[in-house]
Formats: structure tokens, sequence, C-alpha cells
């Protein structure tokens, strides 16, 4: 007598529709990430070299330098558009 009642399957796939929308929404993220390395024009790497990214979006900026190894990490930054500039005292970077 279930089988026959055409509305129990309905409900049952709307259920399973919304549950499983809720269920993916919690996956999504908020903030983001920019990493990358510095390098001058013959491919060294740049140590303590300033970071800027600037959200075009918000004007919100976040400021890094570079390790070491030239590497640097922007975290927690909102979903958006950034411009992100390279600057160090006495040397000159190429935009790319």
């Amino acid at each position: 007598m279930l089988l026959k009642n055409p509305i129990l399957p309905r409900i049952f796939w709307l259920l399973f529709a919304v549950f499983g929308v809720v269920a993916a929404s919690f996956g999504q993220a908020t903030y983001g990430s920019i990493i990358g390395t510095v390098t001058d024009s013959t491919g060294a790497v740049v140590d303590n070299a300033q970071i800027k990214a600037l959200n075009t979006g918000t004007k919100v900026s976040s400021t890094t330098q570079t390790n070491p190894s030239g590497n640097y990490r922007l975290t927690q930054l909102l979903a958006g558009t950034y411009y992100v500039t390279f600057s160090k005292q006495g040397a000159s970077f190429r935009k790319m």
C-alpha cells in the first residue's frame, strides 16, 4: 500500500535534496591564500622583500615579507580580486 502512494517518493527526494544541499554548504571556505616566491631577473631568490596584496573591491591590504628562500604566504584573505606588489629597498621588479 505504501508503494502505491505517489506522494511518498516525492517527499523522500525533496528531503534528500534539501539535506544534501545543507550538508554541502558547510564545506565552503570564506578565506583564501596567496603563496609564491619572489625572484630577480637572474632567477635568484629575493629575501626580505615587502609583499602587499590590495583587495580592489574593499581597499583592504595585507602585507608580509619573503623569507630567506624568497617565499611568502598571505593567508586569511577574503574572496575577491587582489593587486599584488613587491618591493625591496635598492631593488626593482618587473611586473609579470
